[in-house]
């Protein structure tokens, strides 16, 4: 039923039209677009940037409630790129299309559907712009350079071939997501430089980044153990510790002495001795190695600079069977003497790959055994905790699948801590496209956090790998 009188205010009712209708799926019908009101109708439809591709194309796509007919590449003609293909999306009915377009500059691309350029079931098509907004293009000089972004935008930045370096800036204080933009092209050697948010954060802003205590990772023959800090005085720190082996011989020969080359900070050290095993384990017995010469720590009237080596030969007068490991693995025990008082002190063996050597001797031959060690010798009851102005980063990764949607992307394990900056790294499984993610406390002071926004950018790389394992990120 309806008013038959169409001026405002005036009322005449039309007789109740009744219909029985019959259907299979009567509900699908009755939700259907089953009545033809006025006449026919243009389609109604929608042009969005759904899509990148890692040489910095854009892919547009458009959706009509009609099958459409006619669509070509012509269409969508705009300024600031060119169209490299159209086609239809399979199974849509003709009512989706993909276009592939190719930024030809930088700056806003409007793609836009002129009218009348395509047929619906009875009329054309009527015109069509991009929504929600344009979208704004940086591309990088081909050698390139830096790419300066601030604020969240519909953006495509393009890298070239060179060492590119992506500044964020002016992205919030407050929560939510801000949408970086998508990088297209990011290869090892490209960087996303942040360190305009985290030095102005909080005003004063972070100085440092917090060296966190490395893991041992010297799963080696050789191997630092037992490490101890004191304070003596309230202005000096003793380290001590061990250096064991995992067995008396190797390749089969019985060691006959060794050299191990240290890492650790030699301005801080101002005295140091190198203790061995004895033949038999007990302790007033004769010392295994012998004579031990060590440059661990500054010599009276010396001005050689501190190497951090001890050679350590097994002493030719010591028994056939003297020990050259004892019970616990332990071959020679170390002391160093620091200037400072200090609540942790890092200490390690050079691997072979940044200069170490690190050998041990035996009647076939000397053998580098040097794989690379680091740890950290911390003064008890104290640890790596949370220091004003000093800013703490945690990587995290995580595999989704490669259709996947933004809204179903997932987050942090754990939320962002006191002076943490958190990373996320997601990989779509079976692409070239990732998303990259990440959050920080913008208050540097101790035991205050002020989250910023959660910054997102989504990355397309020919190599997202190793892209996520480079060192992409400028910090301070």
């Amino acid at each position: 039923q309806y008013d038959t009188n169409p001026a405002k205010d005036a009322v005449t009712l039309s007789q109740m039209v009744e219909l029985d209708v019959i259907s299979a799926d009567l509900a699908s019908f009755f939700n259907s677009d089953y009545a033809q009101l006025i006449g026919p109708k243009s389609p109604t439809l929608k042009l969005e940037w759904v899509d990148a591709t890692v040489d910095g194309k854009m892919v547009v796509k458009l959706t009509s409630d009609q099958a459409l007919t006619g669509v070509a590449a012509s269409d969508f003609a705009g300024t600031g790129y060119t169209v490299d293909s159209v086609t239809e999306v399979t199974g849509s009915g003709a009512k989706e299309f993909r276009a592939t377009i190719t930024p030809t500059a930088s700056g806003n691309v409007t793609v836009a559907m002129a009218a009348d350029a395509a047929d619906g079931s009875s009329l054309p098509t009527s015109a069509v712009t991009s929504v929600p907004s344009p979208v704004q293009v940086i591309k990088a000089a081909a050698t390139g350079g830096q790419i300066d972004v601030s604020g969240g935008a519909e953006r495509l930045i393009v890298l070239g071939q060179g060492a590119d370096t992506i500044k964020l800036s002016s992205l919030g204080t407050t929560t939510g997501t801000v949408y970086a933009g998508v990088v297209a092209g990011a290869a090892v050697g490209d960087m996303f430089d942040v360190s305009a948010l985290i030095k102005s954060a909080g005003g004063t802003g972070y100085t440092s980044l917090a060296v966190p205590d490395l893991p041992d990772t010297g799963a080696g023959f050789v191997e630092l153990k037992n490490l101890v800090l004191t304070n003596p005085t309230a202005t000096t720190t003793t380290v001590k510790f061990d250096i064991t082996l995992d067995a008396a011989t190797y390749e089969n020969n019985k060691i006959t002495g060794m050299v191990i080359d240290l890492d650790y900070d030699t301005s801080k050290v101002v005295s140091g001795s190198v203790s061995s095993i004895t033949v038999d384990g007990v302790a007033d017995s004769e010392k295994t190695y012998s004579p031990i010469v060590r440059n661990i720590a500054p010599a009276s009237g010396s001005t050689a600079a501190i190497t951090g080596k001890i050679a350590a030969p097994v002493d030719t007068a010591a028994p056939s069977n003297a020990l050259v490991i004892d019970s616990t693995g332990k071959a020679l025990s170390v002391t160093l003497g620091l200037s400072t008082a200090e609540t942790s002190f890092k200490v390690g063996i050079q691997s072979k790959a940044v200069g170490g050597e690190t050998v041990v001797s035996t009647s076939a031959g000397t053998f580098n055994v040097d794989v690379g060690i680091a740890k950290t010798a911390r003064l008890a009851g104290t640890s790596a905790g949370v220091t004003a102005n000093v800013l703490s980063v945690i990587e995290e990764k995580a595999t989704v699948a490669a259709d996947i949607s933004d809204s179903n992307l997932p987050g942090f394990t754990s939320a962002v801590g006191d002076n943490q900056l958190k990373v996320l790294e997601i990989t779509r499984a079976g692409t070239n496209s990732g998303v990259l993610k990440f959050q920080y406390d913008t208050n540097p002071a101790k035991d205050a956090v002020t989250l910023s926004q959660m910054v997102e950018v989504d990355v397309f790389s020919t190599d997202l790998a190793s892209f996520f394992n480079s060192d992409y990120a400028k910090l301070i």
